[in-house]
């Protein structure tokens, strides 16, 4: 399960940006569908592993945005959910991948002494 070691790493880089003794609050996420993540399994491991590290129970915001692929035979640009679809005009296979394959960290939100301050960024 490689959410589990991605959970550890974005601990460790959000602990580097925090520092000791602040609690998490919300995280956000940008997760495309071909990027081989689970967002269900990332929650469930980043949630325990930050509660183990003493981060709180922070809440794991995910957005998961289409695909984005163009058609190499038509040139058509769509949108899919699965990989596994073809092109809508012309039924090929055969395209570019746009975008899809994100997994971003697009922010945090900590327990600032009573109110809540945002730190933005990848």
């Amino acid at each position: 399960m490689h959410e589990l070691s991605l959970a550890e790493e974005m601990l460790v880089m959000i602990s580097d940006v925090i520092g000791s003794g602040r609690r998490l609050e919300r995280v956000n996420l940008v997760i495309g569908p071909l990027s081989g993540v689970s967002a269900d399994s990332l929650r469930f491991c980043f949630t325990e592993l930050a509660a183990m590290r003493g981060l709180g129970s922070p809440d794991l915001v995910v957005e998961e945005p289409p695909a984005s692929l163009r058609c190499r035979s038509c040139g058509l640009s769509y949108e899919v959910h699965e990989f596994v679809e073809g092109c809508p005009a012309c039924g090929s296979m055969e395209r570019d991948i746009l975008s899809g394959m994100e997994c971003m960290l697009e922010s945090i939100e900590v327990d600032d002494g009573g109110r809540p301050a945002e730190r933005s960024g990848s």
